[in-house]
């Protein structure tokens, strides 16, 4: 609950060996390994993960997330 993914990061592109990557990306990498590092494989965590997120991303996500 404590990787937050900040509305500045949506789109921003980081540069990194040998590629970047954009930083909301990074950020869900970051959760996804978290949660599987926890045995969270039923998406247990998915609605902690979305309430984290900004409403501009929120505003495009048009499904429900069980997993």
């Amino acid at each position: 609950m404590a990787q937050v993914l900040k509305e500045e990061d949506i789109g921003a592109w980081l540069p990194g060996e040998p590629t970047g990557n954009y930083r909301h990306v990074i950020w869900a990498n970051k959760v996804m390994r978290i949660a599987m590092g926890m045995g969270n494989n039923t998406g247990l965590l998915v609605k902690y993960a979305l309430e984290g997120i900004p409403n501009i991303l929120k505003d495009h996500m048009m499904c429900s997330y069980p997993s």
